[in-house]
């Protein structure tokens, strides 16, 4: 039954971000032995639940790290950073009720505020805020990953 599959589908999801459950060992467990580069594996469903595009590029900047840096060059320090960054941006998505890049509305049918405080999502040519250099965009296997090439060295 159609029931089933989707339950075959939620079965295949990682643990929520936000869980407290979800500590650090248990991040650096599921990242660690990862193949491929950064941003794809944030963003993969069965990892972690819930980091689109929006959210790996702004967690990527805040920790300083590059959307290509392949996992396994990750030492332990940058997945502490990664860490620390996802539960900062998430929580704070939170509570500015998520992103209205699209025609997003939360359940009360206001728009989100997140892409007030975006720091390179969708910022391309602009200044970063921290050092000045220009925002670049990239694709990486087909989406667009967005980062300061000055704070988030390859």
């Amino acid at each position: 039954s159609k029931n089933l599959e989707d339950l075959e589908d939620i079965k295949n999801l990682g643990p929520e971000p936000l869980d407290k459950k979800f500590t650090f060992n248990k991040f650096k467990e599921r990242i660690i032995h990862r193949k491929g580069k950064i941003k794809q594996v944030l963003m993969n469903q069965e990892i972690i639940v819930g980091i689109g595009n929006i959210y790996s590029d702004e967690i990527l900047f805040e920790a300083k790290i590059h959307p290509l840096k392949e996992v396994q060059k990750l030492k332990i320090e940058d997945l502490k950073r990664i860490y620390q960054a996802m539960k900062k941006i998430l929580r704070r998505a939170i509570i500015l009720r998520g992103d209205s890049m699209s025609n997003y509305r939360d359940t009360a049918g206001k728009k989100g505020r997140y892409q007030e405080i975006q720091k390179v999502y969708q910022q391309e040519g602009e200044e970063c805020y921290r050092c000045k250099s220009k925002i670049k965009r990239i694709k990486i296997g087909g989406r667009s990953a967005h980062f300061c090439p000055s704070c988030q060295p390859r």
